[in-house]
Order: structure tokens, then sequence, then C-alpha cells
């Protein structure tokens, strides 16, 4: 794909004989995960702007993909699950155990 046909820079489509070879690592590391106790989390592609920025400060901004939604909230595309895991793991109260 390229720029000529619309598809944003970086975007691609993985067919069937290359999702196998991106999934495999994902896979075996999470059939692993599971032996030892873990579960599956998963989070939204967009979180709000201010969960990103608060800590890291503004300068924060220009490195994320920030836009106002149709309910006029500030939204960002998620680049990294840190925040997004620290903020499930408050709303739960989720505790760790010795």
């Amino acid at each position: 794909r390229s720029i000529s046909d619309g598809s944003p820079k970086g975007i691609r489509d993985f067919p069937p004989e290359l999702i196998r070879h991106h999934k495999w690592p994902f896979h075996n590391f999470k059939e692993g995960s599971w032996l030892y106790g873990f579960e599956d989390v998963d989070f939204p592609v967009l979180e709000s702007e201010a969960l990103f920025i608060g800590k890291a400060g503004e300068e924060n901004r220009g490195q994320l993909y920030c836009f106002e939604d149709r309910w006029n909230r500030r939204v960002a595309l998620r680049p990294e699950l840190a925040p997004s895991l620290a903020m499930l793991v408050i709303r739960k109260g989720y505790r760790c155990q010795n």
C-alpha cells in the first residue's frame, strides 16, 4: 500500500500468510502466561487525553494523536498500555498478593 491508494503512512494489511508469523510469538507468550495464573486484559484504543498528558506533561501532547470526539471530549489513540493498566488496577482495587 502507499499514500496514493489512500492509506495512512505506516498502515498496512496483514494477509493470512503474514498474520500467522505475526501472532505466533504472542500466542506462545500468552499460553506460557496462563500456566502461571495470569489472565487476559484488553483496553480501548482511545483513552482520555488527560491520562497520557497528566504525569508526562504538555510536551507529551506532540507525540500523541489527539482529537475531540463527537461529545467534545479530548481523546488520544493509546500509545502504550502502562497508563491504561494502572487505571484498571486503581478502578478495580487490585492488590498484590505475596
